[in-house]
């Protein structure tokens, strides 16, 4: 399997009923549960392309909040930053597009890649991946503790 390069668009779909959700981003105190949530959903809509473009309606409706409270969200993963001092690390892209044919603007989403979405490969001692990018699950539950006991998305950022 190819390795996706940072900061390059990826999907996390594995061949189960169902989205894998890195670490990084379901413990992430900084993320709100809504971001969380809209982070799966476009992973889902991805299935197994890079991009995906359902309308803010369309996502704001299978989150069960208003299309301005969904803007915020994708504000809020297109503009993350981690670290201290904090650095962009932005977990989604958003393009905006002319449709002719539909007379108006759409929106196409891309899940960015980021390091701190795979485990750690130093504190794992293996070269497997996250589940979410091929790698092996099992390798990948005994590997969810980084440097000290912290958990893995922790110790990659502090380690950079």
């Amino acid at each position: 399997m190819k390795e996706p390069k940072t900061g390059q668009p990826f999907q996390p779909f594995m061949p189960l009923d169902g989205t894998l959700i890195p670490d990084a981003i379901l413990k992430d105190p900084t993320l709100s549960a809504g971001a969380r949530l809209l982070w799966v959903n476009v992973a889902q809509y991805q299935g197994k392309r890079v991009e995906c473009f359902p309308s803010q309606e369309t996502l704001a409706v299978s989150l069960g909040v208003g299309v301005r409270q969904l803007q915020n969200y994708i504000n809020e993963l297109a503009n993350y930053t981690r670290g201290d001092p904090p650095a962009p690390c932005p977990l989604l892209e958003v393009k905006r597009v002319w449709v002719e044919k539909e007379g108006k603007t759409r929106n196409i989403y891309n899940l960015v890649r980021q390091p701190s979405l795979a485990v750690n490969v130093r504190a794992n001692g293996t070269e497997e991946g996250h589940p979410a990018d091929g790698g092996d699950a099992k390798s990948f539950a005994h590997s969810v503790r980084g440097r000290h006991g912290t958990p893995c998305w922790y110790a990659a950022c502090k380690s950079r």
